[in-house]
């Protein structure tokens, strides 16, 4: 430094005071290129300060003061003159041996930097391979907190639903008893009312007559089966088979208080199937009968059979028709729940067009 050789050109004395003030103005474009450097390691712009380098390179075999001296020597180049004046002058280092001068091993600097771009290439990619390990790291992990969160979730139900296991356990076994008896007798009728709906459906018995004289089961019991409600079967539960099949399903509705739309359409396909002995329903296989209220939508669609009362039938939202219902609808029906104002000549174009055409795919499919 510019200090240190002001003192050392105090402690030798005038006689080369002249050599010191040379070397002084040869240094002195050095000295300003060295403050500039300094400032601009203090601003972060060369992008590393001299003791982060010293800290990085400095080894037992080289000291720090060696690559201070490669570090500042290098803002001015590297003349063969210069090195020699520095070796020359001590500002550099110089060796006869490793042994004797520890400090002065450049050839290790030299072997040192000429492979530190393949260390910091080597170093780059580690980093991009501890980023890419990382990422995934960071993937894992994310899909194992959900899978956590869906297992505390799972948890959670199955904590609460375990709030009435006491009680249950204390239940089950008559529970389990009683669905046992229930499964027995339901075996036992099922033959019975099978045998009936196979051979003749007339010889179904009331559910009124008395058990001890009943020579078939009752056919309360196929209504159970097909869906009707409790309500309705009560109202139904003095007709047996004979009487049920000679009846009109219309009359036999408003006879037996039955008001309600889709109970009366219920009735009426049953009475209707029965006729054919096609109960269970899961005999028949048709498009039709086997909709609900939304694939009828669409079936009525892709048929093309979009009239105005159809339309009427199929928007109301309060009562949703199924296939089998549709078929069974007749005008009073549409008059009360669907199109109040319902033409004779409506009515007809619905029959003919639209009804009466998926009536015939219903009994192509009762044919097969």
């Amino acid at each position: 430094s510019l200090t240190t050789l002001n003192l050392f050109r105090n402690s030798i004395g005038a006689e080369v005071s002249r050599e010191i003030d040379d070397l002084l103005q040869q240094n002195k474009q050095k000295a300003e290129e060295l403050e500039n450097h300094k400032k601009e390691d203090a601003t972060g712009v060369k992008g590393y300060a001299l003791q982060e380098l010293v800290n990085y390179f400095a080894s037992s075999q080289v000291s720090a003061s060696q690559w201070e001296i490669l570090y500042l020597g290098s803002l001015g180049g590297s003349e063969p003159s210069t090195i020699t004046d520095a070796l020359c002058k001590g500002s550099a280092p110089f060796h006869l041996s490793v042994e004797e001068n520890n400090e002065a091993n450049w050839k290790l600097c030299h072997e040192t930097l000429k492979e530190f771009p393949a260390a910091a290439s080597a170093k780059r990619q580690k980093v991009e391979e501890l980023k890419e390990t990382i990422t995934d790291e960071e993937k894992q992990l994310e899909a194992l907190q959900r899978s956590i969160q869906k297992h505390k979730e799972e948890l959670e139900e199955l904590e609460s639903s375990m709030r009435i296991l006491p009680a249950l356990e204390a239940d089950c076994p008559a529970m389990s008893c009683l669905a046992k008896e229930i499964s027995v007798v339901e075996d036992e009728l099922l033959e019975a009312v099978l045998s009936c709906l196979e051979k003749d459906p007339y010889d179904f018995s009331a559910e009124s007559d008395e058990k001890e004289t009943r020579a078939f089961p009752p056919l309360s019991l196929v209504f159970n089966a097909v869906g009707l409600s409790s309500q309705t079967i009560s109202c139904l539960s003095d007709l047996d088979g004979q009487e049920f099949l000679d009846s009109n399903p219309v009359t036999l509705c408003d006879d037996n208080l039955i008001t309600d739309l889709i109970q009366r359409k219920e009735v009426a396909y049953l009475h209707h199937m029965l006729s054919f002995k096609q109960v269970p329903y899961s005999r028949h296989s048709c498009v039709v009968c086997d909709c609900n209220a939304q694939e009828l939508q669409y079936l009525v669609q892709e048929h093309e059979k979009e009239d105005p009362v159809t339309s009427a039938i199929l928007s109301n939202d309060s009562v949703s028709i199924t296939g089998r219902q549709f078929l069974l609808l007749d005008r009073n029906d549409i008059c009360k729940h669907f199109l109040k104002d319902i033409s004779a000549k409506q009515y007809r174009d619905f029959k003919k067009q639209t009804q009466n055409y998926f009536w015939l795919i219903h009994k192509q499919s009762l044919l097969k």
